[in-house]
């Protein structure tokens, strides 16, 4: 205020840009709080495919029977998501998004060693990944199920 009790331009420019900078700051720290629950919940999807993928490339790297068992989280982040896996990746889908991890390529087996195309994974399961035999004499890594 000036000696008269009016306001002058400069004071009111500077509260204006006070006011500005204040939203702007509001708006970042919102923007990367956000941010930060995105990328543990992409975190948490990649980690789990590579774990996946890994166990699939160490067995078929193996002797044949040698065989892992792995358990598929409920959920990642509180949210649903899908596994699957073909003769070169590892897929999740998740909240309309998808990733990806490659693996050696294989033949995959399931229960009943027969060789399929994919297989899928659902949460909340648990499933052995072992080197086998199909039934065309062939070495493959069998996926199932197990209780």
């Amino acid at each position: 205020m000036d000696s008269k009790g009016l306001y002058t331009i400069d004071f009111l420019f500077s509260i204006f840009f006070t006011l500005i900078i204040g939203i702007v700051m509001f708006n970042i720290v919102g923007t990367n709080l956000e941010n930060e629950k995105i990328i543990e919940e992409d975190l948490n999807g990649r980690t789990l495919i590579d774990e996946i993928a890994n166990i699939i490339n160490q067995v078929n790297s193996n002797y044949l029977g040698y065989g892992k068992t792995i358990e598929i989280p409920y959920n990642i982040s509180e949210n649903y998501f899908s596994l699957t896996i073909n003769q070169n990746e590892v897929l999740l889908e998740f909240k309309n998004k998808k990733a990806e991890s490659k693996i050696i390529p294989v033949r995959i087996i399931n229960i009943n060693n027969d060789l399929v195309d994919d297989f899928k994974m659902y949460p909340g399961n648990s499933y052995k990944i072992k080197k086998s035999i199909d039934k065309n004499n062939m070495t493959g890594v069998q996926v199932y199920k197990i209780n």
